[in-house]
């Protein structure tokens, strides 16, 4: 089998809750040794950082199991936890790739891809890429026959 290139959903932004929720616990901390709070108010607004970073575990958790693949003239997109969905698309039958971004997104350099088909496949949604014009372009070159382009991870 020939890889041609795997993309999955970044760590930028579940990092980025990460350190917010850490950020969050120790000043609730700070302001509650401060303003000698009672451990049970200083429990209770820990609960917004706890609550955040669950948040933040089950989101990288969640990204392992999502995966686009494109290899042997297909692309393969794998997702779930418990229920796995494969969807297989020909290559050839590709007809146009959309890359959307938020504000803060092209600040991250991340965004989601839209993949578009031909047939009954209709569209093929990802979301939270890692440069997704680089990825969608070279989808598009793949399905054009163009040159295999470098790993994109």
């Amino acid at each position: 089998m020939s890889l041609a290139f795997t993309v999955r959903p970044t760590t930028k932004l579940i990092r980025a809750c990460y350190l917010l929720a850490v950020l969050m616990a120790i000043g609730v901390l700070v302001v509650g040794r401060r303003y000698d709070l009672a451990a049970e108010t200083q429990y209770a607004l820990l609960a917004l950082p706890a609550i955040l970073l669950a948040g933040a575990l089950w989101r990288h958790f969640s990204r392992r199991f999502v995966k686009l693949t494109v290899a042997d003239g297909r692309l393969r997109y794998q997702s779930g936890i418990l229920n796995r969905t494969i969807r297989t698309l020909e290559l050839s039958r590709i007809q146009d790739v959309r890359c959307d971004q938020t504000i803060t997104e092209r600040l991250l350099g991340i965004g989601d891809i839209t993949i578009e088909t031909a047939g009954e496949f209709g569209r093929l949604h990802v979301e939270d890429i890692d440069a997704p014009q680089r990825v969608a372009e070279q989808i598009l070159d793949l399905s054009r026959g163009g040159a295999k382009p470098a790993a994109a991870s």
